[in-house]
């Protein structure tokens, strides 16, 4: 279980360590709870996988507008 990746909402990670994927070890680490089933239960949530083809589009399109707006300046 601890060792597959995992989505987490990183809310409660510092911004400098906000993964959108992560094994529940990293998490578990970085938040310092003695149990990977205590960070399972408050941080991790399923995401469909509708949700995820989603929001890869997007970033997809977004990057490449950013890609080309910055090569057009």
């Amino acid at each position: 279980m601890s060792d597959q990746p995992c989505t987490c909402s990183g809310a409660a990670l510092p911004p400098w360590r906000t993964p959108a994927v992560a094994t529940l070890r990293d998490i578990q680490e970085q938040l310092r709870h003695a149990s990977a089933a205590t960070t399972a239960n408050v941080y991790v949530q399923a995401v469909p996988e509708s949700v995820r083809d989603t929001v890869e589009k997007m970033d997809r399109a977004l990057r490449q507008k950013a890609k080309a707006a910055k090569e057009n300046a």
